[in-house]
């Protein structure tokens, strides 16, 4: 793999990783 491939998936994965953590932060605003 090339380093600009390697970049692209590093910074998918901390997408989805902040996707998560907000979608959580909503539903624990929600519930309260």
């Amino acid at each position: 793999m090339t380093q600009l491939q390697e970049q692209a998936i590093a910074r998918s994965a901390d997408h989805e990783n902040l996707v998560g953590e907000l979608v959580e932060a909503c539903e624990l605003g929600l519930s309260q």
